[in-house]
């Protein structure tokens, strides 16, 4: 089981006051044999960030064109749907896929 962030840009603190300490990254993230249960998980640090991830964003995904991936803020993980007979199915087992996204974090 192995996760593999690759950046792609980190961009400078953004904001004002306080909040100019958020830090905005934008990578790949390579899931290999991962074992999935309800989502994979993403760790703040995975991002290049100290504490926490703000926000996700999935700009792009694969290797199915047809399947769905959704950041779920509350577990810090990323789910993955598969269309099964014209409908979607969270997966199940290990894992393999890559994920393209944009982060805002501390």
């Amino acid at each position: 089981m192995a996760v593999t962030y690759t950046s792609i840009y980190a961009g400078p603190n953004i904001g004002f006051g306080e909040s100019g300490r958020r830090k905005q990254s934008t990578g790949t993230l390579a899931y290999v044999a991962q074992a999935y249960a309800s989502g994979v998980p993403v760790t703040a640090g995975q991002l290049g960030f100290t504490t926490t991830i703000e926000s996700l964003i999935i700009l792009s995904a694969g290797p199915a064109t047809t399947d769905i991936y959704k950041w779920d803020i509350t577990n810090s993980t990323i789910r993955r749907y598969v269309e099964t007979a014209g409908t979607y199915a969270e997966v199940a087992g290990n894992q393999t896929f890559n994920v393209v996204v944009q982060a805002t974090g501390w």
